[in-house]
């Protein structure tokens, strides 16, 4: 549904300035349905030890990249006080930016305490359990790194060339 559709990194103001504002407003819109479809399903398939199925719709509904991208948000943002996550776990999330976080708009709403508000990225944060995102997160670690094996065997097949 929404797998081949790319997720925009850049923060709003670089999408308004570069002419780009649709192309984050989509991405944007896409991550709070995820965000949604996490807290209305999370719960439900890992109390029924059916992990791998919602691991297996997410990707086929989001892909593994926006399923990352989005939980790694509420895993940052919990690091500071929540040691459930593991380390492996921990570190892929810190990969990821979300220059949202610091925008223009962000600083001057922090001086007025209003940071959050600003901050397009903290929609991302999720009030799904610490340990059920964390073990969400690691299988789709593994999915991705299984897509990047199979990426990379099919190139090599292809004598190195890539055709997309």
């Amino acid at each position: 549904m929404y797998k081949n559709i790319p997720v925009y990194y850049s923060s709003i103001e670089y999408a308004k300035k570069a002419g780009e504002l649709e192309q984050w407003r989509e991405s944007y819109r896409i991550n709070l349905d995820l965000r949604r479809y996490l807290e209305n399903n999370a719960s439900n398939y890992y109390n029924t030890y059916r992990l791998h199925e919602l691991i297996d719709n997410l990707d086929e509904k989001y892909g593994v990249e926006r399923c990352m991208y989005l939980i790694a948000r509420t895993i940052q943002y919990r690091c500071s006080y929540d040691g459930r996550f593991y380390k492996s776990v921990f570190d892929r999330a810190a990969a990821f930016s979300y220059p949202d976080a610091h925008t223009e708009a962000v600083q001057e709403a922090e001086k007025i305490v209003h940071g959050d508000i600003a901050d397009k990225s903290k929609a991302y944060i999720s009030d799904v359990h610490s340990c059920i995102l964390n073990d969400i997160f690691r299988e789709l670690m593994k999915l991705e790194q299984k897509q990047s094996h199979n990426q990379s065997k099919s190139s090599e097949q292809l004598g190195g060339m890539s055709f997309g």
